[in-house]
């Protein structure tokens, strides 16, 4: 059986495959434009000197990275050098940010062309898979049950040295700025967490995987998701679909604190649509639980992912307080919710909860999770941050209020939204982009709508 499926970005959407622009060499930001290198064109328009000089440039940066001093910029040495943008630009597309000469994560890309991959799609239908087991048959209870009954069997052992770990963790506060002192400390509450760890161990709990081994079995020959085929989507123009924003993180009640660098990457623009396929293979006698995934059909793997992301996105709205910050995120996020097609969330800044099934879990055993495992531990000073988990989430802003999470995206039914679509609506809107693009270029700051 085969499926043909159209997905549409209704958030930006970045998915990365840790390649990153560097600002010494690959691209230059100018009056709200990414300026792409072309580093063969860079390289045959410098001379032997200025090929000099543009090295000793980046090494220096690259050196005395906290030196404004050496702070090498390529469009500062174009400038100098009187070698005009345009001579060594591949392409540009549109940033809704000044870059800062930070480094851009990419978005994933085949022959210069933005797609989705077929496993980033899979991926998230697996979790929702496990999820769908482990709440909804009997057999799935049975085992979150076992998991569950392990968790409150060691809780009173953890009750003997919790209050042992907040006093380490005072003293990691205070000694913040000691990196030997932080690693002894941080020492300290592994060993004392170790005993109850290995007693989890005896009972082949000490691992991520202990859930999905249950569904899926031990062997990846057997394992159902290799009869769950779903292609790579079809490639678009880059310049087409894709655009450069930051991501901030925030403590979600406290938004106008900073946590951590924003990052500056690549996206998917909202509304783009990509066409893919999913096909189901008959199911083997030697697949693993074989008689759960003997009910399953593709409708049912897509509207058990459509449950699962249901469920935390209106887990997820519900934590965000509302107020002039939010209102613009949550009155968008209530309106994807009103999506009469499939929801799924797919690459990258989501939160633990979308990766994991761990909001099956009750509060107490959630707690006593991440406590044992240190979820959520800050990584400068190793404390745990107890209380509402995630605490934190990545943002999109526009000025002071926030705009987006990213990742959300709808299925149906493949649509009529082909490569030769793509064009004619390329076309139709030429002029307009037209329009953009001169107002940018010459400094008036415009926000456009992804």
């Amino acid at each position: 059986m085969i499926e043909k499926l159209t997905i549409k970005a209704l958030t930006p959407v970045h998915i990365g495959d840790d390649r990153k622009l560097s600002p010494y060499s690959d691209y230059i930001y100018t009056n709200g434009m990414i300026h792409y290198v072309d580093s063969d064109k860079l390289m045959s328009t410098l001379n032997d000197k200025q090929i000099e000089s543009f090295i000793d440039g980046v090494n220096n940066s690259l050196k005395n990275t906290n030196d404004n001093k050496y702070k090498f910029r390529l469009s500062e040495f174009l400038r100098k050098e009187k070698i005009d943008i345009g001579e060594v630009s591949k392409y540009q597309l549109i940033s809704e940010v000044d870059t800062k000469a930070k480094e851009i994560k990419r978005f994933i890309s085949t022959s210069g062309r933005a797609y989705i991959p077929g496993s980033s799609i899979k991926g998230a239908i697996r979790t929702a898979i496990l999820y769908d087991y482990l709440k909804n048959y009997n057999e799935g209870n049975k085992v979150l049950d076992n998991y569950s009954n392990s968790l409150k069997n060691i809780s009173e052992e953890f009750a003997k040295i919790k209050e042992k770990i907040i006093n380490i963790e005072k003293e990691l506060l205070e000694n913040i700025n000691d990196r030997e002192k932080k690693k002894n400390l941080s020492r300290e509450i592994s060993i004392l967490i170790k005993p109850i760890l290995d007693e989890f161990k005896k009972k082949s709990y000490d691992t991520e995987y202990y859930f999905e081994k249950k569904l899926f079995g031990n062997d990846a020959k057997n394992d159902f998701m290799k009869c769950i085929i779903v292609t790579d989507t079809n490639s678009r123009e880059w310049q087409d679909c894709i655009y450069v924003d930051e991501v901030n993180r925030k403590k979600i009640s406290k938004l106008e604190e900073k946590i951590g660098i924003p990052v500056i990457a690549e996206f998917l623009k909202e509304e783009k649509r990509f066409n893919f396929e999913i096909k189901l293979k008959p199911i083997s006698d030697n697949i693993y639980n074989r008689e759960y995934f003997k009910t399953i059909d593709l409708e049912k793997i897509l509207s058990n992912a459509d449950k699962f992301y249901r469920e935390q996105l209106e887990n997820e709205t519900k934590i965000l307080e509302n107020n002039d910050k939010t209102k613009k995120l949550i009155d968008k996020l209530n309106q994807i919710l009103k999506s009469k097609n499939i929801l799924i969330r797919i690459g990258g800044f989501k939160t633990f909860l979308y990766n994991t099934i761990m909001s099956l879990f009750s509060k107490e055993q959630f707690s006593l999770f991440r406590e044992i495992y240190r979820i959520g531990a800050t990584p400068k000073t190793n404390n745990l941050v107890r209380g509402k988990f995630p605490s934190t989430n990545s943002f999109l802003f526009d000025n002071e209020s926030i705009t987006d999470t990213s990742g959300w995206c709808e299925i149906t039914k493949a649509d009529a939204i082909s490569e030769d679509d793509t064009s004619k609506k390329k076309r139709s809107n030429e002029k307009s982009e037209d329009i953009y693009l001169k107002l940018l270029q010459s400094g008036i700051k415009v926000r456009k709508k992804k």
